[in-house]
Formats: structure tokens, sequence, C-alpha cells
């Protein structure tokens, strides 16, 4: 014991004098351009550790969809390319006079230390966290358009976030013609103006989780929610593409040895104006949102989530609502497009 009172004595004291470095102030936290060093070096090296030690477990879907680009080019313009620039425009005037400038993204790591980057944000830096933790649909989506960015040229980026929209604009990616472009967005012209208003108030305020719609809704005013509510919903009635068996059968009848009640009850064309009406859209929009509510429950939000967490309920619990996962791929086969 003798032996190591010497050793133990030494990394006590090593222990405190690291601790005591932040209070002598020698340590420079100005961002001046002349600050770089090895202040800059530690700890830029020890976000990049931090990055790869917690991304190594992370396993990465399948980024190739096309419709997953377009999502997160979306989102990028709406959010990203103000700072940062993209092929189409320079960074705003405010970003190009910061100190430090913003980095253009023109490489990338490890599509995993991507994700955990753009989901998590990187402290004392201007990078924020992804607004939502719930959805990391969304961040995917920016993941697999950020690794197409170094590549790509303002046409291509030009008819990927905004399709010759108004950049920005509601129809930069609901169309034009309010019905989802390329089925990559929802489309809203199927809804009543009521739905659309209670969506965009949840999104809004926060209650109906989603990084893109909340950035879209965060400023809007009850006098703006109602006029885009009354210019986007249209209530047009479609059918649905009845693709799947299963799918027709749930929907007009619902699965009744797991109490799960038929779907046109309160989706049909003549169900209540407060609930999403179904056909016609987006199916790829339509598996993402009974995905969500299979993981989150009532937590993702939206004016009737109780009744939906209900219906489908979590594939880890056992239950008599429990809607399978062929289920509700045959579901958002048979409504959507």
């Amino acid at each position: 014991m003798k032996r190591l009172g010497p050793f133990i004595a030494s990394a006590a004291a090593g222990v405190l004098f690291v601790l005591a470095i932040p209070l002598t102030g020698l340590v420079d936290h100005a961002v001046h351009s002349g600050s770089k060093g090895l202040v800059d070096w530690y700890n830029q090296l020890a976000a990049r550790q931090s990055i790869a030690l917690r991304s190594a477990m992370t396993p990465v879907p399948d980024l190739d969809d096309p419709k997953m680009v377009m999502r997160g080019a979306g989102h990028y313009q709406l959010v990203c390319a103000a700072c940062h620039g993209s092929p189409e425009a320079p960074a705003a005037q405010l970003a190009q006079d910061l100190s430090p400038a913003p980095p253009q993204l023109t490489y990338w790591r490890p599509d995993a230390r991507l994700f955990q980057t753009v989901k998590y944000g990187i402290r004392h830096t201007a990078m924020p966290a992804w607004p939502t933790e719930m959805r990391d649909d969304e961040v995917w989506d920016m993941v697999a358009f950020l690794r197409r960015l170094p590549a790509m040229d303002a046409d291509t980026y030009s008819q990927l976030a905004h399709g010759g929209a108004e950049p920005g604009s509601c129809a930069s990616c609901h169309g034009e013609e309010r019905q989802g472009r390329d089925g990559a967005f929802p489309r809203l012209d199927i809804q009543s103006p009521q739905y659309l208003a209670n969506a965009l108030t949840a999104f809004r305020d926060g209650s109906r989780p989603s990084g893109t719609m909340m950035a879209a809704a965060r400023q809007l005013t009850n006098e703006q929610i109602a006029e885009l509510a009354d210019l986007y919903g249209l209530s047009r009635s479609l059918p649905p593409s009845g693709g799947s068996d299963l799918g027709r059968t749930i929907a007009l009848e619902g699965i009744v040895s797991r109490d799960i009640p038929a779907c046109e009850r309160c989706h049909g064309a003549t169900a209540r104006v407060d609930f999403p009406r179904l056909a016609g859209q987006s199916a790829d929009y339509l598996q993402r949102q009974l995905e969500l509510f299979q993981k989150f429950g009532a937590e993702r939000g939206g004016a009737h989530a109780d009744i939906m967490a209900k219906v489908i309920e979590d594939a880890l619990e056992e239950g008599p609502h429990r809607l399978e996962p062929e289920a509700m791929e045959a579901l958002a086969e048979y409504y959507g497009q």
C-alpha cells in the first residue's frame, strides 16, 4: 500500500491541475481569426472522436431512395442554405459576415457519423441539433441529400429543393397543385381546411414533432394558418388505389379479432372533417405515419393521436390492437399513390 501512495498522490495532483486550468483564464475561447491553435485542435478532435464513438453502432438504412433525397433537399433549402449556401446560391450576407464563417458542406465522413452530427449537433459551435429527437426518418432524409450535395449542380439542386416554385414556400414541397411533389411529400388537396389548420397549429406549438414542419410553421400567425388551410385544403375526393386485398379488408372491415376498427369509419370521404383523408395520399407518407404511431404512440402528436395509438400499439408490446408491419404496408398500398 505504501508503494501506491506516491502514485495516488501524483494522480490526485494531476486531476486537480487539470480542473484548475479553466480557473486561471489562460484558455482562450475567443472566436476571432487569430485564435487558431491548440484549443481549436483539442475541441475539434474531441468532437470528431465523440461523433465517431456514438455513431459506431448506428445502423444505416438504404439512402438511395430519390424521395429521401428530395425531402432532405427541401429542408436544406428551408433551414440550412442561408448559412451554408447551395449550388444555386451563395450563403446569405449575414452568414458571410460571420467570423468564423459557416463551412461549405463539401465533404462528409461515413453516413452514421453524419447522422449523429445532424441529429445532435455539435456543442460550442453554431451547429444545432435537429428540432426533435423523435424524427430519425427526417434526419436520414437529410443525410441522403447531404452525401450527394458536394457533386450536385445548380439545376439538379433547384429541381430537388423546390421544383421551380418559390424556394421555401409551401408549394416548393407540396406542389403548385397541392398534390405533393413526386410522391415525396404529402398531398394537401384531399384534406379539409379544418384538418390542415389543426395540423399547422400542432406543428407550430410543437405538439406534433417534425423538424421540417416545425421550422415551416413556427412563425405563422393564426390568420396565416387559416389562410393557408383554406388555400390548400380542397377536400378533394379520390378513390383508393386498391393495390392490396389485405389493405382493402382492413380499410373497409378492420380486424375484428384484434379489435381494430375499419379505417374508413374515421378517414373515409364522408367521415369527420377533422380527421385526415387517406385515399390518394402518398403511400410512402402513409407508411411513415403508421410507423411513427407504432413507435411513439400518442407522442407522435396530432388532434387524435391517442386514438391511433390505441389502434396500432407498439410492435414490442403484446395486445389486442397490435397492427403488424405487413398490415401497415398493405394499408399504405391500398390507399396510397
